[in-house]
């Protein structure tokens, strides 16, 4: 079925059971299964039970975008139909949770915070802002991984570089979670507060940007991040490409030799240092 068509009397568009079916899934699940096994007819009893189930997936999927704003019209909503004896048709609530869902779509979509962008190679950061590139590395049998963090500055010297290992790490993107908040630590601790915190995780990197409730299990990572950007007074988030990352990369996966976090000030292990001076780039062109 085509993302826009409707699949019956809820009028609702396949597109909205893809996007929110963690949401209003069961609510649905539960209404069909009832029809299957003789619990529920399709006739205007059952409407009234599918209904039902919209009404409260609708406030669940409202409450998920926009809760303050949904707490008012829900509460115009039960006045109304309290108070003045104004209780609403299926088809009358269909059609308000349709234009209601249209409504906190458009506010999502133009409130959402801007993304990062994909940089193909490592630059230097910008004045006298440091750069500090991320990057973990993640064992799936003992669900451990290591951090491994680089920092240099706009001419491409290290400042610092670090490794960190976790004793736990449920997935790879909580890997990358810990390790972009391990950058924000090592920062902190240096003393910088004009920073840049770039890796090759595009996920991670939305997350730290947006200032949404995350919900994953990297949840309380995600809030620390976001306490942390107190802590500077100028703080960026960018991706770039593995092959503008290979310092990082290299330094996780070194870093699995140890069982304590290391840091280097202006130094780093061999292979590292060699991957650092291919990255300056634009003195080698200028040579």
């Amino acid at each position: 079925m085509a993302p826009m068509k409707a699949s019956g009397l809820d009028g609702y568009p396949t597109l909205f059971y893809k996007k929110y079916w963690s949401i209003v899934g069961e609510e649905v699940s539960n209404y069909c299964i009832l029809i299957l096994t003789g619990g529920a007819d399709i006739d205007s009893k059952g409407d009234k039970v599918a209904v039902n189930a919209l009404d409260t997936s609708y406030t669940k999927v409202s409450n998920l975008i926009d809760p303050v704003h949904n707490t008012c019209r829900e509460e115009s909503y039960r006045n109304n139909k309290l108070h003045n004896n104004a209780l609403q048709s299926e088809a009358e609530l269909i059609r308000f949770i349709r234009v209601y869902i249209a409504e906190l779509t458009s506010h999502c979509v133009s409130s959402a915070p801007s993304l990062a962008k994909v940089a193909v190679k490592w630059t230097p950061p910008p004045g006298n802002a440091i750069k500090f590139n991320f990057d973990a590395s993640f064992d799936s049998l003992l669900k451990t991984s290591v951090s491994g963090m680089v920092a240099r500055n706009n001419e491409g010297h290290l400042m610092a570089t670090g490794t960190t290992p976790h004793r736990y790490a449920a997935n790879p993107e909580m890997a990358e979670a810990l390790a972009c908040e391990d950058a924000l630590i090592l920062a902190v601790e240096l003393g910088f507060n004009r920073i840049i915190i770039e890796g090759d995780a595009l996920t991670i990197i939305n997350k730290a940007i947006a200032r949404t409730d995350e919900r994953s299990l990297s949840r309380g990572i995600f809030q620390n991040i976001s306490a942390m950007k107190a802590f500077f007074n100028d703080l960026k988030f960018t991706h770039v490409n593995r092959s503008g990352n290979s310092p990082a990369h290299l330094l996780a996966k070194e870093g699995k030799n140890s069982s304590a976090p290391i840091v280097w000030i202006e130094e780093a292990i061999p292979t590292v240092e060699i991957a650092v001076q291919n990255d300056r780039w634009w003195i080698q062109s200028s040579d």
